[in-house]
């Protein structure tokens, strides 16, 4: 039997496959997504800079989490969903599906798009030294995120109505962003969710020079993927 890393290749390719057929209007969406994302970092930046208790850049964070989560869901919907049920009575391990989540996530142009424009961002506002640290923690912080949201879209898939499952996550999902900005103390919320808090963390120890704490946070973001990879091997 082949390994899971030439599986999870085939698996990709197949997804290619289905993303190129419509190339040309993620592409534009993909350039549209990274100006609105520009644009809106402009806007944000006298209050990142001013921002002494760190609320704006978790709260931007946050966003950010929120619309790299709908694109993967909408990944998944229209590529990712129906290769994995096609594989389901083949002999492709959790790992190698796990691994064809993200590498499809990877090859993805609209999540490139925002994590190019994000990384643009945050170095021209926090400079280079700590906006090059706050890139690598945003990229850890997204890791986490793709894992974890793969991890749960492979759990549902295993269910015969999982497109059903699938659009009441996404419900629940824009429900509880409307409660956290409109209805809940948005602060105490975005800035208690661990994988926020230590990027949040990491970046304001890098910016005070204190490389050792703020390794320390890089190793929390790591370790969280582990722990992810452990639960996918188990559950998938």
């Amino acid at each position: 039997m082949a390994s899971f890393p030439k599986i999870a290749q085939h698996l990709i390719a197949a997804g290619q496959l289905k993303r190129d057929s419509r190339r040309s209007s993620v592409l534009l969406f993909s350039f549209v997504l990274a100006i609105a994302n520009l644009l809106f970092y402009g806007v944000m930046d006298e209050r990142l800079r001013d921002d002494q208790t760190s609320y704006y850049l978790s709260l931007i964070l946050f966003i950010e989490i929120v619309v790299h989560c709908s694109i993967l869901f909408l990944d998944f919907k229209s590529i990712a969903e129906e290769i994995v049920h096609k594989t389901r009575s083949l002999p492709v391990g959790p790992l190698a599906r796990l691994a064809f989540i993200l590498g499809s996530a990877f090859r993805n142009r609209m999540l490139l798009s925002l994590w190019v424009s994000n990384a643009v961002g945050i170095v021209s506002i926090f400079g280079i030294a700590t906006g090059v640290w706050g890139v690598i923690l945003y990229s850890l912080l997204l890791m986490n995120v793709t894992m974890l949201t793969g991890f749960v879209l492979l759990v549902v898939a295993r269910y015969e109505q999982s497109s059903v499952i699938v659009g009441l996550l996404a419900l629940i999902g824009l429900v509880s962003t409307f409660l956290v900005f409109v209805l809940l103390d948005s602060a105490t919320l975005v800035m208690g969710i661990p994988y926020i808090l230590w990027t949040v963390n990491g970046m304001n120890l890098a910016s005070a020079a204190d490389w050792g704490s703020a390794l320390y946070d890089a190793f929390l973001l790591f370790a969280s993927s582990t722990v992810v990879l452990a639960f996918a091997k188990r559950f998938c």
